[in-house]
């Protein structure tokens, strides 16, 4: 098909449509779209790459779709349907195409102008901006349409190491980013109106690891001013640094302003974190989860044995992946060096963890909240003077676990309702990635608040390229390595003995009072299968039990999807295989799947006794 013309062209729409079904051929103005090659200068469509296409409204997914496509490309051709598109293949007079880049599911058009949000919290990605950030619109009366860039936004190299996120903002609370309305004027996009905006903008380092010295990052904004200049603040696993600038800055479409070694200048430390910290205050009642994560637990609902749809990607996981990380707080008071080393301690019921700061410190960071909590916390000198103390309550879904420096996609199982009105108990079982020193996944300070967190039981569920033979986490700690190579169905067909030595490690250290962690590499595939078997026993409906499961999505790229940035896990994709092998083999009639997974337990050698008492311990 032709390639289109500018936008907003006045040809006639082509015909010779099969039904509604239509083909788009994508070209760029240049230094636009996905993926910038050539040092930043070219950019192209990738396979794989979904675009959002309106008419008179109504939304629609393309997709290049062409798997002999296996280098990017100038243009490309999207397929999709609408079915409000006349059947001759002709729009109607005054009536426009309209398509967006990057697709979102919330995206909408009056007709007349599109929709979409640009993501404050992004992913950087050395050499270009990352997918799903730079908003590009193409409007046509042709079947082929020219994208145009509608963002814009800062190009820079660090030269200092350790820094995992860099935040910009402007010093009048200009909208950088956020919910806009788009339209075109001039034959060029332009941003009509900010509907929900977001005064400033988080990159965060890819994988959740550290941003390279020397390469170059971007971070993508919209189009407009900043009058009175801008803060961008550096933020190191303890320390912080903050640059200001006072010069006024625009930021322009489809242009990133270049900056090396941005943080030259730039000093770090504790005090400008205590800042830039939310502060918990005596009575306080505060979120305990991923505020992402949070809106996806309460707005979603699946029913049980139904996988026709998923709606992770409502949610955009794919760009930043980082709602993993749970809300970080702090506990604020007067420095007062004279009052000596300082012990903070930090209680909810019968748990409690104790930290000791230097003299002079001023704040305590509190993060891994259960929610549902009542948490009490004393300050003290070594002299015994009282620098804070208080309560405080917490709200949410979901506990959700940091251990650094990097042990992601870290979760409770804890807190579910079961099908007969119960909850599973916090603090008993843990999922998560893996759990090891090899490599530096595991911190000395990770391994003081896995420890603090109580953990003391560790299964291993990886196979024989990756397994551990011990644990890191103490001459304390439980054990269990049963060796499993493959997840899903082929899991609980294929390593019944395997999975029987695992729920009954995982009921030992329940009755023991060991909480358990249990993991493989990424936290995904063999640790969503054992997911699944928990809660299923325990009663969980299994459509909660599904997007429990895609939770694991909303870590960073490598922990969440299996391939970058181009396969989302739903739980359409192997979730249901393994599901659906409980329903067919050990569901009859009415059974639930609670039923069906107790059969399926005792069909690979797990007593009654052992089930019996994991439920009885594990809900209330």
């Amino acid at each position: 098909m032709a390639l289109a013309a500018c936008s907003c062209s006045k040809e006639a729409m082509q015909s010779g449509t099969t039904g509604r079904r239509i083909v788009i051929t994508a070209s760029q103005e240049p230094a636009t779209k996905t993926t910038l090659q050539d040092g930043g200068s070219q950019v192209y469509w990738e396979y794989g790459d979904n675009i959002k296409v309106f008419y008179d409204g109504v939304g629609s997914s393309f997709v290049n779709a062409n798997k002999d496509l296996t280098v990017y490309s100038a243009t490309a051709s999207f397929e999709g349907s609408l079915d409000n598109f006349p059947l001759g293949g002709s729009a109607a007079a005054g009536k426009m195409l309209w398509s967006l880049y990057p697709w979102r599911a919330d995206a909408t058009s009056d007709g007349s102008s599109v929709t979409t949000t640009l993501l404050a919290d992004q992913t950087g990605v050395p050499g270009t901006f990352f997918k799903r950030t730079q908003i590009t619109l193409a409007c046509s009366n042709s079947f082929g349409m020219q994208f145009y860039n509608v963002t814009g936004g800062l190009r820079f190299t660090l030269s200092q190491s350790g820094i995992r996120s860099v935040t910009l903002e402007g010093n009048g609370g200009e909208a950088l980013a956020g919910t806009v309305k788009l339209a075109f004027e001039d034959g060029k996009p332009v941003v009509k109106s900010v509907v929900d905006g977001a005064s400033s903008i988080t990159l965060t380092a890819t994988k959740g690891d550290y941003f390279r010295t020397g390469q170059w990052y971007y971070i993508v904004a919209l189009p407009g001013t900043l009058q009175n200049g801008f803060k961008m603040t550096f933020r190191k696993d303890s320390d912080t640094g903050v640059l200001n600038s006072s010069a006024s800055v625009t930021i322009k479409r489809g242009v990133f302003g270049q900056v090396e070694q941005i943080d030259k200048n730039v000093t770090f430390s504790s005090d400008a974190a205590r800042e830039l910290l939310p502060e918990i205050h005596d009575g306080d009642n505060v979120l305990a989860t991923n505020p992402l994560v949070e809106k996806f637990l309460t707005e979603v609902s699946y029913k049980e044995r139904d996988y026709t749809h998923s709606r992770l990607l409502d949610y955009p996981p794919v760009a930043p992946g980082q709602a993993d990380l749970p809300p970080v707080y702090a506990i604020k008071w007067t420095a007062d060096a004279s009052a000596g080393a300082i012990t903070a301690t930090l209680k909810d019921g019968g748990w409690s963890k104790v930290s000791s700061l230097p003299a002079g410190a001023s704040f305590l960071e509190v993060s891994n909240l259960r929610p549902d909590a009542t948490y009490t916390y004393e300050v003290k000198g070594s002299g015994g003077a009282t620098l804070a103390s208080g309560s405080f309550t917490t709200y949410g879904h979901l506990h959700q676990l940091f251990f650094q420096k990097q042990i992601r996609n870290c979760r409770d199982l804890g807190g579910w309702a079961t099908t007969d009105g119960k909850h599973v108990k916090y603090r008993k079982v843990y999922r998560g990635g893996r759990l090891e020193k090899k490599g530096g996944v595991l911190s000395d300070q990770g391994l003081l608040d896995i420890r603090a967190e109580g953990i003391r039981g560790q299964l291993d569920l990886r196979g024989t390229s990756d397994v551990l033979s011990g644990t890191d986490l103490g001459s304390d700690c439980a054990f269990c390595a049963p060796v499993i190579e493959q997840g899903y169905s082929t899991m609980l067909k294929n390593y019944g003995s395997q999975v029987r030595q695992c729920f009954e490690f995982v009921v030992q250290c329940v009755r023991e009072e060991r909480p358990v962690y249990f993991h493989c590499s990424l936290g995904r595939d063999r640790t969503g299968t054992m997911a699944m078997i928990v809660l299923g026993i325990l009663g969980v409906n299994e459509g909660d039990i599904s997007k429990e499961y895609e939770l694991t999505q909303f870590a960073p790229h490598y922990w969440g999807t299996s391939d970058g940035e181009h396969t989302i896990m739903t739980r359409l994709a192997d979730y249901d295989g393994a599901a659906n092998y409980i329903w067919n083999n050990f569901v009859s009639g009415d059974e639930s799947f609670a039923r069906g997974m107790e059969k399926y337990l005792l069909s690979v050698g797990v007593s009654q006794t052992d089930i019996d008492d994991f439920r009885n311990l594990m809900l209330e």
